[in-house]
Order: C-alpha cells, then structure tokens, then sequence
C-alpha cells in the first residue's frame, strides 16, 4: 500500500500488510490524500490499483486516538504464542509514524522498524522467551521520547522439528541480518513458507538516516523451503549510492547460506530450503538498479 498528499507536496509512504483492512494514522486534517494499493503473486507484483482520494476531517482525534502528538502511555501486548505476538497502543492524530523496538531481555541488540499503524505483529520470536518492547513517535515537531516498556514471555513451543541448538526454537532457526541504507522509508522485507503459499514474517519501512544500522530477525521455521524477499519502492536497491546496505541469511551456526551486496533495483530474492537445522541455498534473483532517478530531498521524506 502507498499514500501520500494528492498535490505530491510530500514523498510517498509505503508499506506492506496481510490484512484486507488498514487504519492509517498520521494523516493532516482537510488535506486531500490519495492511496494506492498493489498485490505480491508468486510471480512478482502487480500493477497499482487506480489512486484513492479521500480527505481526513478533523474531529478531535477519535477513532481511538489521543488529539495531537506525544509519547505513548498505553503499549499492550497481545494474543501472545509461541512465535508471535501483537503489539497496540492509542495513536495520536497528528503523529507522522511510529518506531518500534523489541529484544530478548538480557541482550543488547534492538530490533527496530517505523510504522503508521497502532497495532503490529511481531513475527519469528522464540519460544518461551522473555522480550521488551518501547517505541517513540514521530511527530512534526520531531520524535518523543521512549514509551513505557511493556515485557512479555512467548509461550513454549510444540516440540516439533529440529534440536533447536537450545536458543528456545524446537524448530529450525535461521537468521536474517539486514543492514539499511540512508533510505530506510523505501525498504521492505518479506518471508514466505514457498510450500503453504504464505507469508510467515515480515519488516519496514524503517526510518531514514540510518545507514549502516542492523536489522536482526531470527526465525523458528518449521521443514520446507521458503524465500526472503528485500524491496526498494525507489527502485535504486540499498547500495551503493546513499549508503552499504546489504542482507544475508545465516543457519544455526551462524554459517551463511546466501547473501546480497544491496546492488539491485526493486528486489532481490533469496530462495532456500531447511531441514533439521540443515539449510541449503536454493537460488536468487534481482532485478537491475534503475539508472538517472531524481532523488528526492531527504527533508522531504517522513
């Protein structure tokens, strides 16, 4: 999905959803929008839909949202499993985004992406292990402070699968490391169980200004095949113009199993199998890097 203010005055923010259904948050009152919707098939993505219009009203910031912008007070933690857990809190009018963090208590790694939605499922978590989560908002006049932490436990798993290499997966784990580029409002990310047909994790768009921070994502998969999917709505890739940016898949023992240099257009694709903590390369594909786009001013993006 993407939307942005109908007279272009703004670059566009895009991101990517299961649902049917989105609430977007952060939209100015009387300011006529338009929004775009397109579809990944198995054999790539589909054309935008024809632009939406629609001009958001000011009503005191109902609907489920605080008037204004400012630090969040209410994060809650939810319909909790083993691998999963979602995540809301009561938005503000006014706020452009929000950045959420999350770790395993007792690690020092956070795990970050920006969203403009109030409730977010957090994917590939392990079993029956403890995390902390704080975000910040992102308002006009700049970002707030953290909220309050809220911590919950994963339940335990179903003792399927592989040994796990005893980090709390009873499944198999891999992992995936992300490294942004100055752009991180154009990239997305996407896992997907090839053998079900669905999407089990997915990631972005993150802030911008943040070149050569980490993404780190560990995974608890069952057997079968699945392909990691990195996307740049610029269609410049993530190296090497504004920044290195590059990704990688690692096994259990930190062993790689395929990588990107970031050099790419659109997309790049990883396709890989795994079996009892056993990971094998399938195949990759990328499209090539668009050549004379006119970079948008950096002041401009959210």
């Amino acid at each position: 999905m993407k939307y942005r203010r109908a007279d272009n005055s703004q670059a566009a923010v895009e991101f990517t959803t299961t649902n049917t259904t989105e609430i977007i948050s952060g939209l100015q009152s009387n300011i006529e929008y338009k929004v775009k919707v397109r579809v990944k098939c198995p054999s790539g993505w589909s054309n935008y839909t024809a632009p939406i219009f629609l001009t958001p009203t000011s009503n005191g910031g109902g609907g489920g949202s605080h008037s204004g912008c400012g630090i969040v007070s209410d994060l809650e933690a939810d319909n909790i499993e083993a691998n999963q857990a979602d995540i809301s809190w009561t938005g503000y009018a006014d706020a452009i985004s929000y950045k959420v963090y999350y770790k395993i208590i007792g690690t020092p790694t956070w795990t970050t992406f920006s969203t403009v939605n109030t409730q977010v499922s957090l994917n590939g978590l392990l079993p029956n292990t403890d995390y902390r989560v704080k975000i910040k908002t992102h308002c006009p006049n700049g970002v707030t402070s953290f909220s309050p932490k809220e911590e919950f436990t994963t339940l335990s798993g179903n003792g399927n699968g592989g040994s796990g290499g005893g980090n709390g997966c009873n499944l198999n784990t891999i992992e995936f490391n992300l490294t942004l580029d100055d752009y991180g409002s154009e990239t997305t990310w996407e896992l997907y169980n090839d053998d079900l047909g669905n999407m089990v994790a997915n990631g972005g768009a993150y802030q911008d200004g943040q070149s050569g921070d980490q993404i780190n994502e560990i995974f608890c998969l069952e057997d079968g095949c699945y392909t990691i999917y990195v996307d740049d709505a610029y269609g410049d890739g993530i190296c090497c113009d504004y920044g290195d940016g590059s990704f990688e898949i690692l096994d259990i023992n930190g062993s790689e199993v395929g990588s990107s240099d970031g050099y790419f257009g659109y997309y790049d694709y990883i396709e890989f199998c795994v079996i009892d903590n056993v990971a094998n390369f399938g195949s990759q594909n990328k499209d090539k890097k668009e050549t004379n786009l006119r970079r948008i001013a950096k002041s401009k993006k959210f």
